[in-house]
């Protein structure tokens, strides 16, 4: 999740780029929540 953590503070710094990536990131967290469910599922 260190990404993540990377992504948010750039988009913090350039609200510019905030506003226009916002939606695909929130796509993108979903996408990696939902990744990271399917792998805890199988792990278990």
């Amino acid at each position: 999740m260190i990404y993540l953590k990377q992504i948010e503070c750039y988009l913090i710094k350039h609200p510019s780029v905030k506003e226009s990536y916002e939606d695909v990131y929130k796509e993108i967290c979903k996408e990696i929540q939902l990744f990271l469910m399917k792998i805890s599922i199988e792990v278990e």
